[in-house]
């Protein structure tokens, strides 16, 4: 519950840039990060990581958000991408009906409704 902190490397080793954490919304055992390296998911609470970056282009991670059996990311100048948050991880780029492009956060307000913060509008 985020009461204690240890350094964890299995799996991330020469990552760097780690900006996002992401616990999984009713599963303690999982656990999502990401970095200009790609994607990285935990399903033994931290222990241990595996990149999952099929579908995915890897740049700089802007914005991460789990929601409904869905996680969502945003990759500067590369788009909004989603994969189911359990089972095998694919990527697949999301539409919007946004013309603004890079979002600063992305949350969910519980209903399954997704809400994105850009930062000009």
């Amino acid at each position: 519950g985020g009461l204690s902190w240890t350094t964890v490397t299995g799996g991330l080793s020469g990552v760097t840039g780690i900006q996002w954490v992401i616990p999984h919304a009713t599963d303690p055992s999982i656990a999502y990060t990401a970095s200009s390296t790609g994607f990285h998911r935990s399903v033994d609470g931290g222990t241990s990581w595996t990149d999952s970056n099929t579908g995915l282009l890897v740049g700089r991670v802007l914005a991460m958000e789990e929601s409904q059996g869905w996680l969502f990311m945003n990759m500067e100048d590369m788009g909004v991408y989603k994969t189911p948050s359990t089972g095998t991880v694919s990527w697949e780029e999301v539409t919007t009906p946004l013309s603004c492009g890079d979002f600063c956060d992305i949350c969910a307000d519980g209903s399954g409704t997704l809400l994105a913060l850009e930062g000009s509008g």
